[in-house]
């Protein structure tokens, strides 16, 4: 792949940070005082339940959520904890993300209204075991729903301290972006590769799931934003899959002879998946060349 500078590489889009911090209800305790204590077994098994769990259960799905469109929408970013998000895709996760965080926010109050309610709860489910100093004064403060997008204009963005470690930071640059375009191009790759395995798995057996034929539907739709390196070769059999099973449902499959004219004509794609499967695992068993840490 040819090698990217800072400015073409942020021209395709920007670095995205999600961070989703939920209070955690749970807490180690020792063998003597499981079973010295007078908790309620189900409250306690090696780790005490601070509440309920179901108390906290619709915030995590929420962060679940957002998380997975986060991943579904971005490409891999190989440093950071951070994902890449396609310019043309950014108003579009900005506005997702904001209708993610009212509705965080909005299960957060409910949970933090009924506090005390679930404190008083603990104290009986917990007996002796129950410790206040597990329970913030401010439990507020222990969630949060936060992003933001981060845009590197080149090495003059990075603080200088000294020449050396300035070049030290810039070569550093260089080499995390060429991995990041080669790790977004693998996972494209990788994606389409899952998705032609399952397809292929309903097609010859004809236990074909809709929602499968959805999520390619969807994954189709992103596809072009996604693929800011220009895989032409991953576009072209992209293309060849899409035409394949456009306009096709589930129901149409149950057609023995339909589902084998599909699979027929879905066999160069399937091929083309099984050889690239073979040089994503060599990929990822390669090993790094520790001279360039």
């Amino acid at each position: 792949m040819e090698r990217v500078s800072t400015k073409e590489f942020f021209e395709k889009g920007c670095l995205l940070g999600l961070q989703i911090r939920i209070w955690g209800t749970e807490r180690k305790i020792r063998e003597t005082e499981i079973r010295a204590g007078t908790a309620d077994p189900e409250w306690v098994k090696g780790l005490k339940k601070l509440v309920h769990k179901e108390s906290l259960a619709e915030i995590k799905h929420i962060a679940n959520r957002a998380r997975g469109y986060v991943y579904r929408v971005s490409l891999p970013f190989p440093s950071w904890g951070l994902n890449f998000v396609p310019r043309d895709l950014m108003v579009e996760v900005d506005s997702k993300l904001t209708e993610y965080k009212e509705e965080f926010d909005y299960k957060v109050d409910e949970f933090l209204r009924h506090w005390d309610q679930y404190i008083v709860e603990a104290r009986i489910r917990l007996g002796n075991l129950f410790r206040e100093e597990d329970y913030p004064s401010a439990p507020e403060d222990k969630f949060s729903f936060w992003w933001q997008f981060l845009e590197l204009t080149g090495p003059e963005s990075l603080t200088v301290v000294s020449p050396y470690t300035y070049q030290k930071e810039v070569e550093k640059l260089v080499r995390t972006l060429e991995e990041a375009s080669e790790v977004m191009v693998m996972a494209l790759r990788e994606e389409f590769i899952n998705l032609v395995e399952v397809l292929s798995n309903g097609l010859k057996t004809g236990h074909m799931k809709q929602s499968t034929l959805d999520r390619f539907e969807e994954w189709l739709k992103l596809f072009k934003s996604r693929n800011i390196f220009n895989d032409t070769e991953l576009e072209m059999w992209v293309e060849r899959a899409s035409n394949v099973l456009r306009g096709v449902t589930k129901e149409d499959l149950k057609d023995d002879n339909f589902r084998e004219r599909i699979h027929k004509a879905f066999e160069p794609v399937m091929q083309f998946a099984e050889e690239n499967i073979v040089r994503i695992k060599r990929r990822k068993i390669r090993v790094p060349d520790k001279s360039a840490a």
